[in-house]
């Protein structure tokens, strides 16, 4: 079972979340209304959590002595083999998904270049009652063979004097936090400076998902101002998500379905790379993603 847990909840809030997830299907009566949670009492040196709950409605009678075992991060995650990081970090999050303890209690912290590859430090954090320790998860990305016609750069002529298709500069949105008033929605827009841009191609990390948002979403818009959205109008207009071209620049409004799903979802990172009218990579690459290519927004309305 995955759990799902608000991270705005603390304290005994998070703790009926805890119990409306081991016993899902009376999770309609296991509620504050009916049940309250007495004698919080750590066991074992933090590995198991005692508690009684405690019939108080007129539905709900009687005392259960309950016990839960906290996840122990060391043994609970494993290694992790992607092809590329942020492919890896969402393993890694779709394991912590995965364990019977309170999601706002452990943290992820951004992949460590090594030697060897990548690693990833996973923690319980200070006071936490679900899970405990830490891991520093080992990141190895696969190989993939070298691709002369899409991944050779740095070539500005072709063998018969034509200049190869460049891209001069690209300007992405600053990160950081975004405050928007009732009723606002969620801008984003790139400008570039180049040669035989065709299209634009974001992919989009939602830390915790909210409807309709899924953890991954990939999406192409194209620079015809006609018709930006190539053969998917139908698929943004379903979404409200609305997208604007003019000479060197999109202008992309996620709309009032998609923005209010953001602001719920937590961290939102946006990763953007240009490509040409045959596919090649002309500026970034979603295989290998550089810091260059992401934004991150923490998006909230007033």
């Amino acid at each position: 079972m995955t759990l799902r847990v608000n991270k705005e909840l603390t304290g005994l809030e998070n703790l009926y979340k805890l119990v409306q997830h081991t016993w899902p299907e009376q999770a309609d009566v296991l509620v504050p209304e009916n049940v309250e949670v007495q004698n919080l009492a750590d066991a074992d040196n933090g590995t198991h959590l005692q508690v009684d709950l405690v019939g108080v409605s007129e539905g709900v009678v009687g005392t259960k002595t309950v016990t839960y075992v906290a996840a122990n991060l060391e043994s609970a995650l494993e290694d992790v083999a992607a092809d590329t990081v942020e492919d890896a970090v969402l393993q890694v999050e779709a394991q912590i998904a995965e364990l019977p303890c309170l999601t706002s209690e452990i943290e992820v912290d951004e992949p460590l270049q090594t030697e060897d590859g990548f690693t990833l430090r996973v923690d319980s954090v200070e006071g936490a009652y679900t899970v405990f320790g830490s891991k520093d998860i080992v990141i190895t990305i696969n190989e993939y063979p070298f691709n002369l016609e899409t991944d050779l750069e740095g070539t500005e002529l072709d063998g018969f004097g034509q200049v190869v298709p460049v891209v001069r500069s690209v300007e992405l949105p600053e990160g950081g936090d975004v405050v928007l008033a009732e009723g606002d929605t969620f801008q984003y827009g790139v400008n570039f400076d180049g040669d035989e841009v065709a299209a634009l191609e974001l992919d989009i990390i939602i830390a915790d998902p909210v409807a309709p948002l899924n953890a991954k979403e990939q999406f192409t818009v194209y620079a015809d101002a006609d018709n930006p959205y190539g053969n998917d109008s139908e698929k943004f207009a379903a979404m409200g998500v609305s997208v604007a071209y003019a000479e060197g620049s999109w202008s992309i409004d996620f709309g009032p379905i998609v923005t209010p799903a953001m602001a719920e979802s937590g961290e939102v990172k946006i990763y953007a790379a240009l490509r040409a009218d045959d596919k090649s990579k002309l500026w970034g690459d979603m295989m290998a993603p550089t810091t260059e290519m992401v934004r991150k927004f923490n998006i909230s309305v007033e």
